[in-house]
C-alpha cells in the first residue's frame, strides 16, 4: 500500500456538495500498522480494506502480545474531522477479546471496550491524526478486528490542480490519460493501477505511472562502499576502486546517487568515501563523515523533510546514522531510494537499497542490477567503470593502478599477520551466515577487503571492523540476524558522540521532535538518544526542549510557517508542535502571454511566461560520457506535447517515455550545440534552451615497458615507454616523466627517444628510496596535459 490511500482512490463524488457528505476516512485516506502479524498473514492493512465480515477465513487484523502491548493503529496524513468510529469484530470465535480494548484518538483514550461485541460505534467529534487500539489482558492479549471505520467530512481540504481548478476534499477526476486524481490530505495525487497479474514468490505488483502497466519486481537491491573504497554491487560483484573525486554510484529515471571519495593521507592509500548524495529536481541532498546533512552544500538540521504537492517527499534523517530517503508516491515507490552513511569519523561507510523498478536501467558504480554480476565492470576494469561515471566538475586524476597493501608494506608477513586478524570473520558469530552470504577469501570478497583495510593501517585490528560491520549488513539484507556481531568481537565497540548510546537493534524511524511516536518499521544498528530524549542539533533533549523544525531551519515559539509542498500554515508551539490549516488560493486571471502555472513544490497556482524550465541548461562532459538534461514544465501536459531538438533539428532518440528528460549516451565532439525543450499547450507554447559541450578525449595511448620497475639503490633508474597518437604524431620534446605527489605531477623531467626503434626512456640517477612512488608519463594535447596510468618504481 503506498504512503496514504488518498493515492490510489477510484472516483468517489464529482462536487462540492456531495464530498461534504460522511465518508470512511480511515479507508479512504488511512495508514494503517501494528506492532506485528501474529500468523504472518492478517497484516494491519485488513482493518482498512472495507471488508468487516466478523469470520477469520475472511482476513482481518490478528495481532497478540501477551500482556498488555498488543496495537493497531490508522493514521491521516494530517488532522481530519472524525464524528464517529465503528469497529468490527471477530465472530465466529473467541469475542470475549473485546473485552478491555480501549480506543485512543491522538494519544487520548476514549473508550474501554466490553467483551463479547460483535462491532461498537465511538463517538469523536472533532479533528483527529491517530485513532489507536490497545489489546488488554483480559481480552488475552489479542486485537481480532474486522474492520475499522472512521467517519467524517473533509470540507476544509482544497486542492488545486495545474489549471488552477479548485476541488475539495474526496472530488476526483479522470485525467485524459486515463488516471485517477483525487484532492485528499496529500494534495492532488493522480494515479492508475494497471492490469491485475499474479506475482511469483519473492516478487510483487508495481504500476508503472507513466504508460500504467504494471510488472511484477523483486525486493530492493543492496550496493555497498566501505573501507579502503570496496564495493559490492547490486548483483553481488566486489571490487575495489580507488579514484579520488564524484563518480555515480546510480541511476533510475529523474534521479542520482553519487558517492565522494577522498585522498586522507597525502597521495597515497588508502582512499575513502567521505560523502553520500541524492541528486533530484537539481538539488543535492547529502549525508557525511561527522553526521553532517547538507541540501545544496548547506548545513541543514535533521530531520531535513521537503515535501511536494504530488505526495513525493526527499527526507535526511537520523536513524542511527544519517539516512537520505526519497519517497516518490506519485510514482508508487516508497521509498525509491535509501542511502545510509555510517560515520566512521573522518570517513563513512555507504549503503543503498534501490526500488525494484530500477533494475536493469541503474547505471554507475553499483552496477547495472541485471542478475549477472559479471558484467558490472563497463569497460572491463574497476578503473575503466569508474573513469566512465566521474562527475566531469572537479579536477578529477587518473585513478592509481590496483594494489595490495599487503604486498606493498614490503613486510615478509605481512599476509600472514592480516589472515590471523581476518579470521575472526571466520568464526562465530559470522560463520552462522556463511551458507547464506560468502565471506570470500584471499583473493576476494570481504576477507580480501579485511585484510587490504588491516594492512592499509599497518595491523592495527579495528580497522577490520568496518569489513565485519559490511559483512553484517549483507547478512541482515538475505535474512540474517548478525546485528548483535560486536559483542563477540572485543577490538570493535563502537564510539557515539556524547549524550548518545550504541544499540545494535535500535527502532527505527528514530523518535524525533517532528514525531516522538513514529510507527516501528524495523531495528538497525547505530547511535541512538536514551528513552524519552530525542535528536536535536547533534544532542539529546528533553520534548520540553523540542522546538519547531521546517526544511532544516529552526523557528521559534509564534512563528508562521508555511509549508508551501504540504499546502499547510502552521504556527510553531510549545515542545516543537505546530497547528496546522489548509491554505487558501486566490486563483489569477493570466494576462495575455502567460498561462496559469503551478509547480510541486509550491501550493497555488500563479501567472507564468516562461513555463519550460531547463533544470541543468548548461553541460560539459568528456567524449564517451553520457549526459541527460532535464526539462521543468510548469502546467499539466503530456509527453506528446513536448518535443526535444537539436540546433533546430527535431529529436526523438534519448527521449524519456514522460518527454521531461533527453539523454545523449557515448556523447562525442559532433554531439557539442544547443538543444530545445519545446512545449505546446492550447494556444501557447513555451521552451527552454540548453548547451553541451563535449571535450575530446585523447588520441595517445601510452605502453610502458613494464608497470612496475624495481631498482638498486645509488644506480641508475630508467622508466622505458612507448608513446603513440591516432591522428598525428607525438614531438618526443614534450614527453615528461613525472612522479606523482598528493596524486598530482610532480619534478617532471625531459626524457630521451630512440626513433628507430620509438621507445622514450626516464632516467632517475643514482637512485634513492624517497625516489620510490608512482610515475606517470605527461603528453600536452589540444592545451591540457594528458597522463598515463601509474607506473611504480621502488627502489630499495
Amino acid at each position: 500500500m503506498g504512503l496514504f490511500k488518498a493515492a490510489c482512490l477510484f472516483l468517489l463524488l464529482s462536487s462540492f456538495a456531495e464530498s461534504a457528505e460522511r465518508i470512511n476516512l480511515a479507508q479512504q485516506y488511512g495508514q494503517a500498522s501494528q506492532i506485528d502479524a501474529w500468523d504472518g498473514k492478517s497484516t494491519a492493512e485488513k482493518g482498512i480494506d472495507g471488508n468487516t465480515s466478523g469470520s477469520f477465513n475472511s482476513g482481518m487484523v490478528h495481532t497478540r502480545t501477551l500482556g498488555t502491548g498488543a496495537w493497531w493503529k490508522v493514521v491521516f496524513p494530517q488532522p481530519l474531522f472524525v464524528e464517529e468510529i465503528v469497529i468490527f469484530f471477530r465472530t465466529d470465535c473467541c469475542m470475549h477479546r473485546s473485552g478491555g480494548m480501549t480506543v485512543s484518538v491522538d494519544g487520548v483514550t476514549i473508550a474501554t471496550l466490553a467483551p463479547n461485541l460483535a462491532s461498537t460505534n465511538v463517538a469523536v467529534g472533532r479533528k483527529v491524526q491517530e485513532i489507536r487500539l490497545n489489546g488488554a489482558p483480559i481480552g488475552d492479549g489479542y486485537i481480532q478486528v474486522a474492520e475499522v471505520q472512521a467517519w467524517g467530512h473533509l470540507e476544509d481540504i482544497k486542492c488545486y490542480d495545474k489549471s488552477g481548478r479548485e476541488f475539495r476534499g474526496g472530488e476526483s477526476y479522470t485525467q485524459s490519460d486515463g488516471k485517477i486524481c483525487t484532492c485528499g490530505a496529500s494534495g492532488i495525487i493522480c494515479r492508475c493501477e494497471g492490469e491485475a497479474i499474479s506475482c511469483p514468490t519473492g516478487t510483487s505488483k508495481w504500476t508503472d505511472q507513466i504508460t500504467c502497466t504494471a510488472k511484477c519486481i523483486t525486493s530492493p537491491a543492496y550496493c555497498s562502499s566501505s573501507g579502503d573504497p570496496h564495493y559490492r554491487t547490486f548483483d553481488g560483484k566486489y571490487y575495489d576502486f580507488h579514484g579520488v573525486c564524484t563518480y555515480q554510484a546510480a541511476s533510475c529515471g529523474d534521479f542520482t546517487v553519487n558517492f565522494k571519495n577522498v585522498d586522507l593521507h597525502g597521495g597515497r592509500p588508502p582512499r575513502y568515501t567521505k560523502r553520500a548524495e541524492l541528486v533530484y529536481k537539481g538539488v543535492t541532498y547529502a549525508a557525511g563523515n561527522g553526521y553532517q546533512a547538507t541540501v545544496n552544500g548547506q548545513t541543514v538540521q535533521v530531520p531535513y523533510v521537503k515535501s511536494f504537492t504530488n505526495g513525493d517527499r526527499v527526507e535526511i534523517v537520523n536513524n542511527g546514522q544519517l539516512e537520505i530517503r526519497l519517497i516518490q508516491q506519485s510514482k508508487g515507490k516508497n521509498p525509491a531510494v535509501r542511502v545510509r552513511a555510517s560515520n566512521a569519523g573522518s570517513y563513512i561507510q555507504a549503503e543503498m537499497w534501490l526500488h525494484g523498478s530500477c533494475a536493469d536501467i541503474t547505471e554507475g558504480l553499483c552496477g547495472n542490477w541485471n542478475g549477472n554480476p559479471n558484467d558490472d565492470l563497463t569497460g572491463g576494469s574497476p578503473n575503466s567503470l569508474g573513469t566512465r561515471h566521474e562527475l566531469y566538475d572537479e579536477n578529477c586524476p587518473a585513478p592509481p593502478r590496483p594494489y595490495h597493501p599487503c604486498d606493498d608494506l614490503g613486510l615478509p608477513d605481512a599476509r600472514p599477520q592480516a589472515e590471523a586478524i581476518c579470521n575472526d570473520l571466520l568464526g562465530a558469530p559470522f560463520s552462522s551466515c556463511h551458507s547464506t552470504v560468502s565471506p570470500g577469501d584471499q583473493e576476494g570478497g570481504v576477507f580480501h577487503n579485511c585484510m587490504t583495510d588491516v594492512c592499509n593501517c599497518l595491523m592495527d585490528t579495528s580497522c577490520a571492523c568496518s569489513q565485519y560491520d559490511n559483512y553484517a549488513s549483507s547478512c541482515i539484507d538475505a535474512g540474517v540476524d548478525l546485528s548483535n556481531w560486536r559483542e563477540s568481537i572485543s577490538y570493535c565497540p563502537y564510539e557515539c558522540p556524547d549524550g548518545l548510546v550504541y544499540l545494535a537493534a535500535g527502532s527505527v524511524p528514530a523518535p524525533t521532535c517532528l514525531d516522538k511516536n513514529p510507527d516501528q518499521e524495523g531495528t538497525v544498528r547505530g547511535c541512538f538518544c536514551p528513552s524519552g530524549q530525542y535528536l536535536q542539533d547533534g544532542v539529546c533533549v528533553p520534548e520540553s526542549q523540542c522546538r519547531c523544525l521546517f526544511e532544516g531551519s529552526f523557528y521559534e515559539s509564534g512563528d508562521v510557517i508555511t509549508k508551501e509542498g504540504e499546502c499547510q500554515e502552521c504556527t510553531c508551539g510549545a515542545a516543537g508542535e505546530m497547528s496546522c490549516g489548509s491554505l487558501s488560493c486566490d486563483i489569477p486571471t493570466c494576462p495575455s502571454g502567460s498561462i496559469l502555472a503551478s509547480r510541486d513544490d509550491l501550493c497555488c497556482p500563479y501567472c507564468e511566461a516562461n513555463w519550460v524550465v531547463a533544470v541543468n541548461p548548461e553541460e560539459t562532459v568528456k567524449q564517451g560520457h553520457d549526459v541527460t538534461f532535464t526539462c521543468e514544465i510548469h502546467t499539466d501536459v503530456s509527453g506528446d506535447d513536448i518535443t526535444w531538438s537539436k540546433d533546430g533539428q527535431e529529436i526523438t532518440e534519448g527521449v524519456s517515455r514522460d518527454g521531461l528528460r533527453l539523454r545523449i549516451s557515448d556523447a562525442q565532439p559532433e554531439d557539442s550545440g544547443s538543444y530545445t525543450c519545446a512545449v505546446t499547450k492550447d494556444a501557447s507554447s513555451s521552451s527552454a534552451e540548453f548547451t553541451l559541450t563535449v571535450e575530446r578525449g585523447t588520441t595517445l595511448s601510452f605502453n610502458p615497458s613494464k608497470t612496475e620497475v624495481r631498482c638498486k639503490p645509488k644506480k641508475k633508474c630508467q622508466v622505458k615507454f612507448k608513446v603513440s597518437k591516432e591522428d598525428g604524431e607525438v614531438d618526443p620534446k614534450s614527453v615528461r616523466l613525472c612522479k606523482l605527489v598528493n596524486d598530482q605531477p610532480t619534478n617532471c623531467s625531459r626524457v630521451s627517444y630512440k626513433k628507430k626503434k620509438k621507445l622514450y626512456t626516464g632516467k632517475i640517477k643514482k637512485a634513492s628510496e624517497s625516489d620510490s612512488g608512482d610515475y606517470v608519463i605527461m603528453v600536452p594535447e589540444n592545451g591540457k596535459d594528458v597522463l598515463s596510468e601509474p607506473i611504480s618504481v621502488t627502489v630499495g
